[in-house]
């Protein structure tokens, strides 16, 4: 016979669910407009959650937020609406908070996860050396800023007018754009990547695999518990719906 289950462990397990507002709209459309395209709800705009118009600068993007709404049944499960919060995080947060996010993205340059190495296990620096070498090449090549590799543990202080020539690549982004690297870089701690990622230099799964040799070196040989693991897999999740926010800005 089974237990009944006590009220207070019922009350818990009623506490910890997450609450979610129910479904209030029938239609769902894009509209064009100046400047880009909305999203309408039984003909009311969609608003971000500071009450800004969720202004989509491109098609593409605006039909996949769409289809994030249409798929909401009962409820509105903001979890499963990725390209709806990016694009929320853009006008809300981005925008108002431009220069902030760009010496952001320029700090976490400054100490680039590229630049860091180890020195042994050699089978390792070689891997770190194959992936990194060409992407901060590219950054070179193509920006003119050449970062200081390091094999130490200690922080390696980069050039004030390297990292100003970055500075001059983010400064041309759009705050979509700007939301996608910052992000990214977040995620991967490396804003070089996210920028490579957002160039097209780079795939985002050779950048997110890029971001975790030294990380997929120790579960090869030590093993990964299953907090861990379900940590690495949210991440990549994450990455890969920025990584398909940004692709959906190129019409």
């Amino acid at each position: 016979m089974t237990a009944k289950m006590p009220d207070w462990q019922k009350r818990i397990k009623e506490q910890a669910k997450p609450k979610y507002a129910k479904r209030f709209y029938q239609s769902v459309e894009v509209t064009d407009e100046a400047g880009g395209f909305l999203i309408r709800l039984d003909g009311r705009v969609l608003k971000t959650p500071m009450k800004a118009k969720l202004q989509i600068p491109t098609r593409k993007l605006a039909d996949a937020i769409a289809s994030e709404w249409q798929d909401q049944i009962e409820f509105i499960n903001p979890h499963k609406m990725l390209l709806t919060k990016f694009t929320n995080t853009a006008i809300d947060r981005v925008v108002p908070r431009r220069s902030e996010i760009i010496a952001e993205i320029t700090e976490y340059a400054g100490n680039d996860l590229l630049c860091y190495r180890v020195e042994s296990p050699q089978e390792l620096a070689k891997e770190q050396d194959q992936a990194y070498r060409p992407v901060l090449g590219w950054l070179h090549k193509t920006h003119g800023a050449s970062l200081q590799v390091t094999n130490a543990i200690t922080h390696t202080q980069q050039l004030p007018e390297d990292l100003q020539k970055i500075e001059a690549v983010l400064e041309e982004k759009s705050a979509y754009e700007l939301t996608a690297i910052h992000i990214m870089t977040s995620l991967t701690g490396s804003a070089v990547l996210a920028m490579a990622v957002e160039a097209g230099f780079i795939t985002p799964d050779a950048a997110f695999k890029a971001a975790n040799i030294e990380e997929d070196w120790n579960i090869s040989h030590w093993g990964q518990d299953n907090e861990a693991k379900m940590l690495r897999q949210d991440r990549q999740q994450q990455f890969r719906a920025i990584a398909r926010f940004l692709d959906l800005l190129n019409d």
